[in-house]
């Protein structure tokens, strides 16, 4: 009997182990707006989320039912059901263990009217007692850091939905699955990453075991390539489609109420672009030297371990992984090259490519140019000359960057930095001029700003709306200088080249006068931003110009990978139909010429320079391609021209 009741408790327990409800109270959650966002309860462990926001990352709060804190320690993952409600707009959802992206799960996306589940793995943060000798974006279970969290006294769940405007969806069936693998001991840990760059922990059925399995998997991928779409000129653009005005040179119209580019030929053009084609990812050994499986064939301080894997993989043809990479693109479904690429893919070129070009050596405030530095204008003459010339007159330059994700902040940030900045900054004592101009005497400012400065040397930010005239007119003046000569340097040089911008982030999305800046100068303006749906995309104050989404991706976490940015979850098919929503929505978006795919490879293991170890990949770091995610890839762009151009139904994979 006793014997009974022990086998009926450990059964209970393991039951309770692979699959457990997750109580949450329906009937107190937060919202970021309670004027924009409407909740009601639907039934048990279920409700109902509206939001009629504008607000930059709209999102509400779930807390526990029944006391403080979940304990979801045990468990590997965590699961929800997602209906959304809308007939006519996709929705999107970021889930995260606490609160913003310290604790990111994953995102959700769903067409109308579209039911789906969706799991993640738990990042667990505690547990392993010691250290992994590494801190990245994502780190592995047990270890504190990264996205990882302490899951036995999780106080929150957040759901963001970003750039909603509109969007309703019914929530439901959080539950949590499967036993939280073994932790490692620290003598079972290290080491954990292998000669490849792999993870020593994990198995998959691409993992490269020998230098035979790199050239034996090289020879069945390239018996397999196929050639470029049949529909596509030699350019990419839509050849069996219209045929408008043809310069020679990429430019942009809008044609039956979608903006494209046109290439040379005169044909319709969207821009399918792979970011950072290029043969590195150095993998830092110094204090690590544990962590690897054969540290003695790093160098001294690391190695580019993706270069020494097709090394390894292309032998004494190495000289030929340029051209391979060409057929690659043309089979994915690509067809440009886009920033931080090797060079060798601009110079050249065999496919359209676009291009950052560096600012001149000066002054700088915080990372960007001083507009007013002797320098900077200097070296604007000068923009298109020596390391670049390549560039001017080139057909296939679609277009080039000048800058990248600056920050600029609201319409008064500029300023604001500017009068934090030392004495002998250029654009301090320019605006230091034009105020002395305007006010005469320190007096005078004083009374106007609601400050107390004794010298004009003194000055520095202010609170209250005193000054805001005088700090947004320098900030807009200073970005509109930045934005014209760019402009200016381009086209002086090479003036059939589209300027592209600054590559605008997230946080300029809702800066109205950034925005209008931009599309005041740019041929096309150009946002590194990563959702999985662009159907809901309008930067605050953007008018009707075309936009090229330079930075986009659909993350994983396979492979050995730790974790990755919008990764959509861990069931079959997960980033395969997460590609195909985002196409879909992008390909549709009257503004979006273009949507490029960060990056072609994985990222290492322990993270590159500033920490980044997201698994978003073409390939990963063997060399070796995420077929089933390509071939949805082009399958899509199969599709692109008829489908943007309102023919037929895009990719529905179940």
């Amino acid at each position: 009997m006793r014997l009974g009741i022990m086998l009926l408790l450990l059964l209970s327990f393991r039951l309770a182990a692979a699959e457990m409800p997750l109580a949450w109270d329906n009937r107190n959650i937060v919202r970021s707006n309670e004027n924009g966002i409407t909740v009601r309860p639907a039934g048990e462990g279920a409700a109902i989320v509206e939001f009629r926001t504008g607000e930059p990352w709209p999102h509400i709060v779930l807390k526990p039912k029944n006391g403080a804190s979940w304990d979801l320690s045990r468990f590997r993952e965590i699961s929800f059901d997602v209906e959304n409600l809308s007939r006519n707009r996709q929705c999107e959802i970021e889930f995260n263990a606490g609160m913003w992206s310290g604790g990111y799960l994953g995102t959700a996306i769903l067409r109308p009217g579209e039911k789906r589940t969706f799991r993640y793995r738990l990042n667990h943060g505690t547990g392993a007692g010691f250290s992994p000798l590494f801190q990245a974006s994502f780190m592995p279970q047990g270890f504190a850091g990264g996205r990882n969290v302490d899951t036995s006294k999780l106080k929150t769940l957040q759901l963001i939905s970003s750039f909603p405007l509109y969007c309703k969806y019914r929530l439901s069936n959080i539950r949590l699955i499967g036993e939280r693998p073994r932790q490692l001991t620290e003598a079972e840990f290290f080491p954990f990453i292998d000669r490849y760059g792999q993870n020593m922990h994990a198995d998959w059925p691409e993992k490269v075991k020998s230098d035979n399995d790199l050239r034996n998997l090289q020879k069945d991928e390239l018996a397999t390539l196929k050639p470029r779409i049949a529909a596509w000129n030699r350019y990419g653009g839509w050849a069996d489609g219209p045929r408008l005005k043809s310069t020679g040179f990429f430019r942009v119209e809008k044609y039956r109420g979608k903006w494209y580019f046109v290439d040379p030929e005169g044909c319709l053009f969207f821009s399918r672009g792979v970011n950072d084609v290029a043969p590195w990812g150095f993998i830092d050994k110094r204090g690590r030297e544990r962590c690897f499986e054969a540290p003695d064939e790093l160098g001294t301080d690391g190695s580019h371990i993706y270069w020494e894997n097709i090394g390894k993989k292309y032998a004494k043809e190495l000289d030929s992984w340029p051209d391979i990479q060409y057929r690659r693109l043309d089979s994915w479904g690509f067809n440009t090259v886009g920033n931080w690429s090797d060079m060798r893919f601009y110079r050249n070129a065999r496919l359209p490519y676009t291009l950052n070009l560096p600012f001149p050596k000066c002054p700088s405030l915080d990372g960007i140019p001083d507009v007013y530095s002797v320098e900077f204008e200097r070296g604007m003459e000068n923009l298109l000359k020596a390391d670049y010339a390549f560039v001017i007159g080139d057909p296939m330059c679609i277009g080039v960057f000048l800058g990248n994700e600056f920050r600029f902040g609201d319409n008064t940030a500029i300023a604001r930095r500017v009068l934090k900045s030392a004495p002998e900054q250029p654009a301090r004592k320019k605006f230091l001029a034009e105020l002395q101009e305007k006010y005469r005497t320190i007096e005078v400012l004083n009374r106007q700003w609601g400050s107390d400065f004794a010298s004009w040397e003194a000055l520095r930010p202010v609170e209250g709306k005193g000054a805001e005239a005088d700090l947004r007119q320098f900030s807009i003046a200073f970005v509109e200088r930045l934005l014209a000569m760019s402009k200016e340097a381009v086209k002086r040089h090479s003036p059939d080249t589209l300027y592209l911008g600054t590559r605008l982030m997230n946080d300029d999305y809702f800066q109205a006068w950034i925005n209008r800046l931009s599309a005041r100068y740019c041929d096309v303006v150009s946002y590194n931003l990563y959702p999985l749906g662009f159907e809901r995309f309008k930067p605050n104050g953007l008018p009707d110009v075309p936009v090229l989404i330079t930075e986009s991706t659909v993350g994983h976490g396979t492979r050995g990978t730790f974790g990755s940015i919008t990764n959509p979850g861990v069931e079959p098919g997960a980033r395969n139909r997460a590609l195909a929503r985002q196409l879909e929505s992008a390909f549709s978006h009257p503004q979006i010429v273009g949507i490029h795919h960060f990056k072609f490879t994985d990222q290492v293991l322990t993270g590159r320079w500033d920490g980044e170890n997201y698994g978003f990949g073409l390939v990963d770091i063997t060399d070796t391609p995420y077929r089933d995610f390509l071939e949805t890839n082009r399958a899509a762009s199969e599709q692109l021209y008829s489908f943007r151009n309102g023919a037929g139904v895009f990719l529905n994979l179940p």
